[in-house]
């Protein structure tokens, strides 16, 4: 994975001609790198020296030749030999904002970077978990009163990553230079919205984000169906299976389902998580995968 301003050199398959042999192109191949279906960069390709059939490119992934970090490109190449033309796709670019060597160290670091956790009314929230992405160290809970003593760093970029907290939304990684001095960052937790369950239900609540992360993804489907062996109870027929969209803001959703059941549930991005609504449980965020308010 090239970082952004970086220049990589990209070995492309060797060419063969129809009967299996390796074989020069004539003229030299086109290299084409693509965001999408729109073409940014076109390197110059070269011969490989004392080879038949083999070339390179030098792929300078720059701001300037239309490169951004966090992006995925494709890489093809177009190549004629003997009197054939083929074009395919080569590879693929994920550009990266830093490499390892860029992760700043922590620990021994001479600023401290802590943080504090309240809600929208400014009420502090204990044991919220906390962590430096990237970073060898500890997650870190907050105190009861909503602080933790945070971590000492050195000068450099880091992400705040802010674990899930039953009863509220999932929040944002959090972007943070430190600059020769100490810094305490404020998070403010969204509770969720959900209606109270009706007896013998249990509202399942949460976020939908993109697979794996806290990155909130709204507008994504969530399905659920019943998975137990016994037969739903008289007056819950209507819950054995269904869906629901996310909020197109928020990205919250919610649902109910029967208690004491085991159900599984997936979005439009994720396989099926099977879990168990407990008996006389009235609220429960959605476990795991799809981000936990």
């Amino acid at each position: 994975m090239p970082k952004l301003e970086e220049t990589i050199t990209l070995h492309f398959p060797a060419l063969h001609d129809s009967a299996g042999a390796l074989a020069d192109a004539d003229p030299l191949p086109v290299c084409n790198i693509y965001d999408g279906a729109t073409v940014i960069y076109s390197p110059t390709v070269e011969k490989l020296a004392d080879t038949t059939g083999e070339y390179y490119a030098d792929i300078a992934c720059t701001a300037a030749n239309g490169f951004e970090a966090g992006k995925k490109y494709t890489v093809k190449l177009r190549a004629t030999v003997d009197g054939v033309s083929d074009v395919g796709v080569v590879g693929y670019l994920n550009v990266t904002a830093q490499d390892i060597d860029d992760i700043p160290t922590a620990g021994s670091g001479e600023f401290n970077l802590s943080a504090i956790v309240k809600n929208a009314a400014g009420e502090t929230i204990p044991n919220v978990p906390l962590s430096l992405v990237g970073v060898a160290l500890d997650t870190q809970l907050s105190e009861t009163d909503g602080t933790i003593a945070g971590w000492n760093v050195s000068n450099g970029d880091y992400v705040l990553r802010i674990g899930s907290m039953a009863g509220f939304v999932a929040h944002a990684d959090v972007d943070v230079t430190i600059a020769d001095a100490d810094q305490q960052v404020e998070i403010t937790l969204t509770a969720a919205a959900y209606t109270p369950s009706a007896a013998g239900y249990c509202t399942m609540y949460g976020v939908t984000t993109e697979a794996n992360s806290k990155t909130l993804r709204p507008g994504g489907t969530v399905y659920y169906e019943i998975v137990s062996d016994d037969s739903v109870p008289a007056g819950f027929a209507d819950k054995q299976q269904g869906e629901v969209t996310s909020d197109d803001t928020t990205a919250e959703f919610s649902f109910e389902l029967p208690q004491g059941k085991q159900y599984r549930v997936s979005t439009d991005r994720v396989r099926w998580v099977t879990f168990t609504v407990p008996e006389d449980l009235t609220e429960s965020p959605i476990p795991g995968i799809f981000g936990n308010p």
